[in-house]
């Protein structure tokens, strides 16, 4: 029997005698898989076949996929040869058999990875990478025509159809509702029934019965995701504070604001946000519900190749001796011993302060976790957490100490620590804040409390990083409300009223933040501001005055005794030489202002 392609599939038979030697008469304790289709057994072949160890699909008499798919698959494998597409070792229909030999991949599926937990957080982020990149190069190679071939439609993509080998090489495989395509048309199309697998299978070929090359590329998109998030498909899962959902769904839903949400946390710390970039950029070009505006599998596998190099050259980026020092320095922060813990953060902070490639590099090496650990320590707290200060500078960093967990622990500090610890902090909390999706996880975390508590009885210092927290934080309507209620508003105009007060600025701003909302409003009434904001129109800078007096404008505006109040204070003459002398926004600001008075 030959293929059309000339291969010579005689050459390729093994006998059955020699399939049943090598599974043992197809026993239970070689079975490594198995489904609709059959089972899978590894064996051993004899000499004949250079004793190789296989794997042996054996397709049952009455599986779904029946001869027609039996004769499909050795049509396809027989004329494959790529590295990244596995390797046909021969097969055996005598009888009614219908068996297909390859070559065992040592670390099994892609899936069986996917749903282990244990298994998938071994797999680092550049070796996911590498995965997809070779499952990409096997598709590519199937969709460019094969040389004197045809073009391969594989209409089955998905991670259980993805084979790693004992270096976690991918190898494409299951070729059994595969199609072929003439090569010479860029738009390869095809009229067929539907098949392939629901989660991973393209709507546009489900609802039109179209098979183009695009179909496949949008599989592997799903695939992608699979492997960025560590998780299957058809599994669900709780994406940050919401309900249990579909990774696709949730996908969809992040990818735009939140995409970092769907990251799978083992891989979080190891990920450069420029390769992060690039990967999830393709993945959903390749999801895209138009095909045209899919990408071409070459074309995946050049993206795919960037994000690797960007990724390559920030873990590299720090010398050997500083890798050197960042490792001695773990070693001491997973002692027992407090000493030798205080001791490595201590390290972790002076390699930290020396550059951005180092504060990348720490975190690559995965210290983030262990920094966390330490931050209810007594002993080890305040330098714990000055490293997470350092740390958070670079952006890719904020996302890791978020998501490993570590903002209980620094609110934790924010308020029993030493006064030096509680001012980092909140300088640290003020960092991640800059991250608009990290307002809300630190609010729900109960940080406003001990914040408005330094802020009352902090250093300057403590004061200053507080308030620039506080201002961040309140931006969102929830932190705002949470504010008021930890009684910000009278320590703010205490500290306003103070006349060597040096953060005005900064205490005005969160004045004027929390007088967005009502709860702020009426705080703001019944702390006794106005006066405070009548002086502060009056004598401060340009800026101050101007914020004082929107926030009067908004106090005014809501109740009527507070704008006789002002009046009474000598307001109007401020307002009219701040309406001579400020800016337009100041000026429509203070004309609503006046106007509101003369009625």
């Amino acid at each position: 029997m030959s293929s059309s392609s000339g291969v010579n599939l005689e050459n390729y038979l093994i006998p059955l005698e020699e399939i049943k030697r090598a599974t043992e008469n197809f026993s239970q304790q070689r079975c490594i898989g198995g489904g609709g289709f059959g089972a899978v057994y590894k064996g051993q072949l004899s000499e004949r076949w250079q004793n190789r160890t296989a794997a042996i699909k054996q397709l049952g008499q009455d599986s779904h996929q029946g001869e027609r798919e039996f004769r499909n698959e050795l049509e396809m494998i027989s004329k494959f040869h790529h590295e990244n597409i596995i390797s046909f070792i021969g097969y055996c229909d005598e009888g009614n058999e219908m068996i297909i030999v390859y070559e065992y991949a040592m670390n099994g599926s892609l899936d069986h990875h996917l749903q282990d937990p244990h298994k998938i957080r071994c797999i680092t982020w550049t070796e996911r990478l590498m995965i997809c990149i070779g499952a990409a190069k096997g598709l590519s190679y199937l969709h460019s025509g094969l040389g004197e071939h045809n073009r391969v439609i594989h209409r089955d993509v998905k991670s259980a159809n993805i084979l790693l080998d004992n270096n976690l090489v991918a190898k494409v495989c299951d070729f059994g509702l595969s199609k072929n395509g003439p090569r010479n048309q860029p738009d390869t199309q095809l009229y067929t029934r539907v098949a392939g697998t629901q989660f991973y299978m393209d709507p546009t070929y489900h609802e039109s019965r179209i098979l183009r090359k695009e179909s496949d590329v949008y599989s592997f998109g799903v695939v992608l995701f699979e492997i960025l998030c560590g998780m299957l498909v058809y599994h669900e899962k709780r994406f940050g504070g919401d309900g249990k959902q579909f990774l696709m769904t949730s996908v969809r839903r992040y990818y735009k604001k939140e995409p970092h949400k769907v990251i799978d946390p083992h891989i979080m710390e190891q990920i450069d946000s420029g390769a992060f970039d690039a990967f999830k950029e393709i993945a959903y070009q390749c999801i895209s519900f138009n095909s045209i505006e899919r990408p071409t599998m070459e074309k995946v596998v050049e993206r795919i190749e960037e994000a690797l190099t960007i990724q390559t050259n920030k873990r590299s980026a720090c010398t050997p001796e500083v890798r050197s020092w960042i490792e001695s320095a773990i070693h001491k922060l997973k002692s027992s011993s407090s000493y030798e813990q205080r001791m490595g953060a201590y390290e972790m902070n002076l390699l930290a302060k020396r550059n951005n490639d180092n504060r990348v590099a720490i975190a690559y090496a995965g210290v983030i976790p262990l920094l966390k650990n330490l931050l209810k320590s007594p002993d080890s707290q305040e330098q714990a957490v000055t490293t997470l200060l350092i740390l958070s500078s670079h952006d890719n960093n904020k996302f890791i100490i978020v998501s490993s967990g570590a903002v209980p622990g620094i609110i934790h500090v924010l308020r029993e620590g030493n006064m030096a610890a509680r001012e980092d902090a909140a300088a640290t909390l003020f960092s991640l804040s800059l991250i608009d999706e990290n307002k809300v996880t630190i609010g729900s975390a109960e940080a406003i409390p001990p914040l408005v508590l330094l802020l009352r009885e902090g250093t300057q210092k403590g004061k200053r990083d507080a308030t620039t927290a506080l201002f961040n934080l309140c931006i969102y309507q929830g932190n705002t409300i949470r504010a008021v209620r930890a009684g910000v508003v009278p320590v703010l105009i205490e500290l306003v009223r103070e006349p060597q007060g040096v953060l005005k600025d900064e205490l005005l701003g969160v004045l004027f933040v929390l007088s967005t909302h009502p709860e702020g409003i009426l705080a703001i009434g019944k702390a006794e501001a106005v006066p405070v904001l009548v002086e502060v129109i009056g004598s401060g800078s340009l800026k101050l005055k101007e914020t004082a007096a929107t926030v009067l404008g908004k106090l005014c505006f809501g109740d009527q005794k507070y704008l006789v109040e002002a009046q009474e204070l000598g307001v109007v003459e401020k307002l009219k030489d701040l309406m001579y002398h400020g800016t337009d926004r100041g000026k429509r600001i203070v004309g609503q202002l006046l106007e509101k008075m003369t009625i």
